[in-house]
């Protein structure tokens, strides 16, 4: 099944249970990218109400990083935000990989993530 195929609109998502062994990853796990650095991978159910992440080490060190700059910025009282974009969508930030049962399920791989931090001010300003 290529990713565009595993892509397309499906209501089928919402069944992945969400504690599966370690054994079931290694054997399902797909990878699109054959050369990269790291592993930094969202994906939705077709309805968008479900996140997954699929990260290594590495991946969550780039998050956490990302994380770090926003919290700094908050610490100073400035609200602010970042950017993850996939290869396909012009950055580096994002892998392109699910899993083969959210392939079949025809989850949705996600190419921009925004991350917002947000102060006091602004939480009651955008009455978030």
């Amino acid at each position: 099944m290529s990713l565009q195929q595993a892509t397309q609109a499906s209501d089928n998502c919402s069944d992945i249970k969400p504690h599966i062994g370690p054994e079931f990853y290694q054997e399902t796990a797909i990878d699109m990218e054959q050369s990269r650095t790291f592993l930094l991978s969202v994906v939705t159910n077709s309805d968008g109400d479900i996140v997954y992440i699929h990260t290594d080490y590495a991946g969550l060190e780039k998050l956490s990083s990302i994380i770090d700059r926003l919290k700094e910025e908050l610490r100073r009282g400035n609200s602010d935000h970042d950017h993850l974009f996939s290869e396909e969508w012009g950055g580096d930030d994002l892998t392109l990989s699910m899993l083969e049962t959210e392939q079949q399920e025809n989850c949705r791989q996600v190419h921009h993530v925004k991350i917002y931090s947000w102060t006091d001010e602004w939480i009651e300003k955008h009455r978030l």
